[in-house]
């Protein structure tokens, strides 16, 4: 397996359609016609329990804008020619203090590729220490469908701590 550098958004196309086939395909074949909501962004479930839009465009477009800021990177797993897996992960001062921390955005490895989740883990610590962080912080999305879990887990199993529980609330 092979992990490669990119600054372009628009190599992870094929991977976000299958991450959101993936964690929402199934669900999103069962919901009605009439409760899907198309927008000029994305597709959003009315019925999903957190009410986000999901959009494989959208965190292309928000991945790209944060990657032209500067200071973060694509990491980028393939098997022979084809992508299997991806890591965001973008440098930024701690709020806690003078130390440089690695945030991870997004986060997938494709089924029956399950290597390409913890090698790009390790490749993600290692960019991390190279660009001057003394951290790597990675989390563990619900949106995920059921990849929460087995992240939490794999962060547990590799030193991880629990750092912050985030909650979320509609506002309209």
């Amino acid at each position: 397996m092979r992990i490669d550098e990119s600054q372009d958004a628009s190599l992870l196309r094929p991977l976000l359609e299958r991450w959101l086939k993936i964690c929402h395909g199934s669900k999103l074949s069962s919901i009605p016609v009439d409760k899907l909501v198309f927008d000029d962004y994305g597709l959003m479930d009315e019925d999903d329990e957190f009410g986000l839009t999901v959009s494989v465009e959208g965190v292309e477009q928000d991945l790209q804008a944060r990657l032209d800021l500067g200071d973060g990177t694509l990491l980028l797993a393939w098997d022979g020619v084809e992508p299997v897996g991806f890591f965001a992960v973008f440098k930024v001062k701690s709020s806690l203090s003078d130390q440089f921390v690695a945030i991870e955005t997004f986060w997938f490895a494709v089924p029956n590729h399950q290597l390409a989740g913890p090698a790009l883990f390790h490749r993600a610590k290692l960019w991390a220490k190279d660009n001057g962080c003394t951290h790597l912080i990675v989390s563990a999305s619900r949106l995920a469908s059921d990849l929460h879990d087995k992240v939490a887990s794999f962060c547990e199993r590799v030193g991880m701590k629990p750092f912050e529980t985030v909650f979320i609330s509609e506002v309209a």
